[in-house]
């Protein structure tokens, strides 16, 4: 992340992706469209220097798992 944390409840959106080649992620807003049927693995780490933040993956507005830092 180039930016400061958005405010809560909001997509965090990242400066890259490390794998996404067809381009389901959307960088602008952070959202992931699932376009085609499957099983998907997600993983997130956090690192935060002097604070402390909770991360959460969300499935059509509904947090399927968080982490804290």
């Amino acid at each position: 992340m180039r930016e400061p944390l958005p405010v809560p409840f909001q997509p965090i959106v990242f400066a890259e992706a490390l794998y996404n080649p067809q381009n389901h992620f959307n960088l602008s807003t952070g959202i992931f469209t699932c376009t085609i049927p499957g099983v998907y693995n997600f993983g997130f780490d956090i690192e935060l220097f002097q604070g402390s933040v909770n991360v959460g993956l969300m499935r059509n507005s509904i947090e399927i798992r968080d982490k804290q830092a």
